[in-house]
């Protein structure tokens, strides 16, 4: 249980203080977050904002969870990941995509609890009313919830991957689709859910980015996506440019390598020396993440398998090949 460690109140520059007050009057307007009595106030357990810079250039305010996730128990669940889409998909397959727009502020939060998602700025305290982003629980809160959805669409011969707030719908019959998409978008909006219709893709098509993948799926192929190649192009550029880089850089670089495996053929291979090479001189259990690791050719020489654009974007196929003989085999009785 979280223990009362003051007010902790949100401090930003005076340029920055009308972004956040702008975000605190967008969450009241969608009834997300409500004032604090002032008689309530000195209870419950107070998170700070920060704010991160969007990929348009401007910033957005975000709640500072990590002091109250030390409270909260981690529990193991399971998302669909694409890996599950792979196995989804068929070459041939029309596709659509959906995002829930404010997907977590459609959970409300039990009244008792909300004086422990509480944050401060200018003097006025506030609380969520509903689930937002940063604590632990949220994506198995979350994910939970839109199984028993997605569940009830499958007994609907809907064929989807369901991840967070990002859907994907697939039929092999491009009007039957449209069917199918009535059936998501109609259960959905009875559920009060809402769509961001700009983030989504509506319309049927056999070419789309979703998970971080490429689809082509009138060739049954996925690949990654020009934004991922321009991040591992980056990684590499800075391991490169120097003769030694941080531990840090290493697993940044060995992160976007390993979300590469299920879209660029042989990745796991080729990323295994650039894990011994790190481990050989790094021991994350006793070693800080600012240690220097050395550069060398031979490392070198594994980097440049990932800078060819002919390995990286090649593609992986997801049509598994038809069984033409089948071996089978028993326990040898002699040796």
């Amino acid at each position: 249980m979280p223990f009362w460690t003051g007010i902790r109140k949100t401090s930003v520059s005076l340029k920055d203080s009308d972004i956040l007050i702008q975000e605190i009057n967008t969450l009241i307007e969608k009834d997300a977050i409500e004032p604090v009595r002032q008689q309530d106030a000195a209870t419950g357990f107070y998170s700070t904002f920060f704010l991160v810079p969007k990929k348009n250039g401007t910033m957005r305010p975000v709640i500072n969870l990590r002091p109250l996730n030390r409270y909260l128990k981690k529990i193991h669940f399971k998302m669909d990941t694409l890996t599950k889409v792979l196995n989804l998909v068929k070459i041939g397959d029309w596709a659509i995509s959906l995002d829930l727009s404010d997907a977590y502020l459609h959970i409300p939060i039990f009244q008792k609890h909300r004086k422990f998602l509480r944050f401060s700025v200018q003097n006025r305290c506030y609380q969520w009313k509903v689930l937002c982003f940063g604590p632990t629980s949220a994506p198995r809160v979350f994910t939970k919830m839109v199984s028993v959805v997605a569940a009830f669409l499958r007994t609907q011969n809907v064929r989807l991957v369901v991840y967070l707030d990002d859907w994907l719908v697939v039929n092999q019959s491009k009007n039957q689709l449209y069917q199918d998409r009535k059936k998501c978008l109609d259960l959905l909006n009875s559920l009060g859910f809402l769509i961001n219709r700009e983030k989504s893709s509506l319309v049927p098509t056999q070419n789309l980015i979703y998970l971080g993948g490429q689809f082509h799926l009138d060739k049954g192929l996925v690949c990654p996506t020009q934004e991922r190649i321009d991040k591992l192009n980056m990684a590499i550029l800075i391991l490169s440019s120097g003769n030694a880089v941080s531990a840090f850089h290493f697993l940044q670089l060995l992160g976007i390598m390993a979300s590469c495996i299920e879209l660029i053929p042989n990745a796991r291979l080729f990323m295994r020396p650039v894990q011994l090479h790190l481990l050989s001189f790094w021991r994350p259990s006793c070693q800080d993440l600012s240690i220097k690791i050395p550069v060398t050719p031979h490392l070198k020489s594994h980097l440049s398998w990932w800078k060819d654009s002919a390995n990286t974007l090649r593609g992986q196929y997801f049509q598994l090949a038809q069984t033409s003989v089948t071996i089978t085999t028993d326990a040898s009785k002699t040796g």
